[in-house]
């Protein structure tokens, strides 16, 4: 099955059977209910994803020494046309379980064509305020640049909704190139074998974190101590990079302002021992760490709470799994002190 998707922005291109055609076929890794994934650690909670509904495809096209950004939009993908497989290409996630969108987008490209590179993202709600970075929404990118500084904002659909968007990372360097360059871009079809079309087979990656959360109280503390609510403070909200997932940044040791998540509300099987996990845009502090911001309090008191934050190392060009590993060895006064 195909959708054709025709180019808007700076260049169109008309449909031409002796056009050479673009295949993309896309992938997300992602784990189903009965699927355990290869990355050690789970929290032991079933993660649910949300099949995407909206999709941001950019090609930049070079020719004669000049890059041509051509934005396609291709939106209301089709949440029944995910599905579940074997992942076995050459990029990460190599055997890993994959869903694969089951129809093949068709770009009809340009006849000056040298290089090509794709950029896609995917996402169950549609990305609040898509824009390059210092432009307003309806500035379409211009260069390739553009299409790296593209950014969204935050709202309450997305924040319920961060581990369901996913993007071709731009630092994600297979062969010394980016990940999304396209192989034969530059085949002539009139050189009388009859193939008029190329492929691109691209796996898509997490924008947002997964946040693991664990704490523990020391045993000989567990008469004085109950953990009664934990949450993660000042979870970042600011513009999110779109491409460059990894490169938002906060110019101070934490972010300040921001939104809490909760992990557990008085929770009696999590009052000594418990484990929570969610979703969050990652972002690097002015040394160059991710931090996690942490709140917890003890015994039902409302009054006072112990404040914490726990730094990891970044990672590119996937975003970073960050995780926060609490042992309470004092009661509560020491603790709140």
């Amino acid at each position: 099955m195909t959708v054709a998707l025709f180019l808007a922005g700076c260049k169109s291109v008309e449909p031409d059977d002796s056009e050479f055609k673009l295949n993309i076929n896309v992938a997300l890794p992602v784990s189903d209910a009965n699927v355990y994934n290869k990355v050690m650690g789970d929290p032991g909670q079933t993660e649910v994803f949300k099949k995407p509904r909206y999709g941001y495809i950019y090609l930049v096209n070079e020719a004669d020494g000049e890059a041509e950004v051509m934005t396609l939009y291709k939106e209301n993908l089709d949440e029944d046309d995910w599905e579940l497989r074997t992942y076995n290409g050459v990029y990460m996630h190599q055997d890993d379980y994959v869903y694969v969108y089951k129809k093949t987008f068709v770009i009809l490209l340009p006849s000056k064509r040298d290089a090509g590179r794709i950029y896609i993202a995917m996402s169950y709600y549609p990305l609040n305020n898509l824009r390059v970075s210092g432009h307003t929404s309806d500035y379409e990118p211009q260069t390739e640049n553009d299409v790296k500084n593209l950014v969204f904002d935050l709202n309450a659909n997305l924040k319920s909704s961060l581990q369901d968007i996913y993007s071709s990372p731009v630092g994600y360097i297979y062969n010394g190139k980016y990940y999304g360059t396209i192989q034969n871009y530059a085949y002539d079809p009139s050189d009388g074998t009859g193939n008029k079309a190329t492929s691109i087979h691209l796996p898509l990656y997490h924008v947002a974190s997964k946040v693991d959360v664990i704490w523990n109280v020391r045993e000989d503390k567990q008469q004085d101590v109950r953990i009664t609510n934990v949450k993660a403070t000042h979870v970042y909200d600011g513009q999110c990079y779109l491409f460059r997932p990894t490169e938002n940044t906060v110019n101070a040791a934490t972010y300040a302002s921001g939104y809490d998540v909760e992990l557990t509300n008085n929770n009696i099987a999590m009052q000594w021992e418990g484990r929570s996990y969610f979703y969050a845009i990652p972002y690097t502090n002015n040394a160059d760490k991710c931090p996690l911001q942490l709140e917890f309090q003890a015994n039902e008191n409302t009054s006072g709470s112990y404040k914490t934050t726990v730094l990891n190392e970044p990672t590119s060009p996937f975003v970073p799994w960050i995780r926060g590993k609490i042992n309470i060895s004092r009661n509560v006064e020491e603790l709140y002190n």
